[in-house]
């Protein structure tokens, strides 16, 4: 059973390093320039970073956002 919480959840596969051997055609990694501006883009907002499990349990509170890697 799906239930939708209306929070959104970030799943990083990998992260490619910032460097010049590094390809641009990962389609399952975030380079990490990438990975820095969203992550700078969560602390302005003040957001929660939270368990998928937390979410799923519904103890997220609001403005909260879920994090895999």
């Amino acid at each position: 059973m799906t239930r939708l919480t209306g929070v959104p959840i970030l799943d990083y596969h990998r992260i490619v390093p910032a460097t010049p051997s590094a390809t641009s055609d990962d389609r399952f990694g975030v380079r990490e320039s990438v990975l820095r501006q969203q992550l700078q883009l969560i602390r302005e907002r003040r957001m929660a970073v939270v368990a998928p499990e937390e979410i799923v349990a519904g103890r997220a509170p609001g403005n909260s956002v879920g994090l895999t890697v």
